[in-house]
């Protein structure tokens, strides 16, 4: 399954969707502000805001038809907000989630909860490390701890919204996140030998 940059909204999991798919080297980073001073007996204190997003950098895979690329990283520039297939850890097929399930919150959750229910996962577990989202939220969250059959599933960040009894989860090559580019990211195109086009390396940070 290939990741990268959406043509639109749409993340049914298909390679069609994508514009401009990503190629390794690829980092994921949490971008957790935190300020840390040291006590004259070396204590650390350290203090934080509570808040994260995802970070992606990436190469953009090499390609002769190098206008979509132009056009998108152009127009969206630095401000606007646009779409990924999130890329999801590699992990062999027996231990990734099973695709196809319907999983929904089992219970109600309110904002800042970290730990939850999860229904339809039979005799599976959610994969540790997967990225999870849930329906009507963009956020995107991190799998810490599995739980047992989707009892006490613990997720990082805490929750941004009250999630309600049957929510959707969404899962695997679905989750979509909401993106915009680095600013430190160069708008536009260059070709390697005149006629194939390298968008070189990508940074993307999450739109909240």
């Amino acid at each position: 399954m290939a990741y990268g940059i959406l043509r639109s909204t749409t993340n049914t999991g298909s390679d069609a969707e994508l514009l401009a798919r990503f190629t390794s080297p690829l980092s994921i980073v949490s971008n957790q502000p935190a300020f840390t001073s040291d006590t004259v007996s070396l204590r650390r204190v350290v203090s934080d805001q509570g808040v994260q997003r995802w970070e992606i950098e990436t190469n953009v895979e090499q390609t002769n038809g190098s206008v979509s690329f132009l056009t998108h990283s152009v127009k969206n520039g630095y401000s606007e907000v646009f779409y990924l297939r999130m890329p999801q850890v590699f992990r062999p097929s027996y231990a990734k989630t099973p695709v196809g399930l319907t999983l929904l919150t089992n219970g109600t959750f309110v904002k800042g909860s970290t730990v939850l229910n999860i229904s339809g996962l039979g005799s599976n577990n959610i994969a540790e490390g997967e990225f999870i989202q849930f329906n009507g939220d963009t956020k995107v969250y991190l799998v810490i701890n599995p739980g047992t059959l989707g009892a006490n599933v613990e997720i990082y960040p805490p929750l941004l919204s009250n999630k309600a009894d049957g929510t959707s989860v969404i899962y695997g090559d679905k989750v979509t996140m909401h993106a915009r580019y680095d600013n430190n990211t160069v708008l536009g195109i260059r070709f390697s030998d005149g006629v194939l086009a390298d968008p070189g390396t990508v940074k993307f940070i999450e739109a909240l």
